[in-house]
């Protein structure tokens, strides 16, 4: 059995320029819905027609946090995590930890904000955030963005962990799709499980999946990951 009331909230993307970035998922067609300023680092949520949201984060003030300053440093721009929301962070914490996925690090304290993450070696190639709120955003209110960010692409090495956690407890409905498993959510957007041969790792994030709008290019450089139009990907 799932986790009760899991989701899958948002893919967040470090960056190297902000406003490269912002210029970049504007034009693609989605609309800011929340920007904000945390220890280390700058952030901005921006919603899809669809439901599904993309997070940038940017260095900010890296002598109170340093965290994202040296995620760039190492990688430069490119995919830092998922997020999923539940019902009970301690409970999935519990759980996920006796499934057999641990947890890097935790913040449960805080009713209006608690969460936990997995290193991306144990969730199948990138860092995963789970969190729960007791003020939830009301997204329904936000201005209707003109395209869809329809999916995000994870090549796994073992696609059987990956389905116990994206599946089994994460609560993603599975179906066939083209090249791969789709998982979907209600009222977001989905993850595209696809095999990996790359053994020297446990996966990654190939790439983000938009409709509705036009890219010229495959890869979208501001975001450090490939960019493909729905229908269209064979052509970029």
């Amino acid at each position: 059995m799932g986790l009760n009331g899991a989701t899958f909230d948002h893919a967040a993307i470090g960056v190297a320029d902000l406003s490269l970035a912002h210029a970049w998922v504007e034009a693609a067609g989605g609309v800011m819905s929340l920007a904000s300023t945390r220890p280390g680092f700058r952030a901005e949520q921006w919603l899809f027609r669809n439901g599904m949201c993309l997070e940038l984060l940017a260095p900010h003030c890296p002598e109170e946090n340093d965290f994202m300053e040296r995620f760039v440093a190492r990688n430069g721009s490119g995919p830092h995590h998922l997020t999923f929301m539940v019902e009970d962070a301690v409970e999935a914490v519990t759980r996920l930890e006796e499934a057999g996925f641990p947890i890097l690090g935790s913040h449960l304290d805080d009713p209006a904000w608690r969460e936990a993450f997995m290193h991306p070696r144990d969730a199948c190639g990138t860092v995963v955030q789970i969190a729960e709120t007791d003020s939830p955003v009301d997204r329904s209110s936000a201005p209707r963005a003109t395209s869809e960010f329809v999916a995000v692409t994870l090549e796994v090495a073992d696609l059987a962990r990956a389905n116990l956690l994206y599946v089994d407890l994460l609560g993603g409905l599975p179906s066939e799709g083209p090249d791969g498993i789709v998982l979907s959510w209600p009222n977001t957007g989905s993850i595209r499980l696809r095999q990996s041969w790359d053994t020297a790792r446990s996966g990654h994030i190939d790439s983000l999946v938009f409709r509705g709008t036009e890219l010229t290019e495959r890869f979208a450089e501001p975001l450090g990951v490939n960019a493909l139009e729905e229908g269209r990907r064979r052509s970029l």
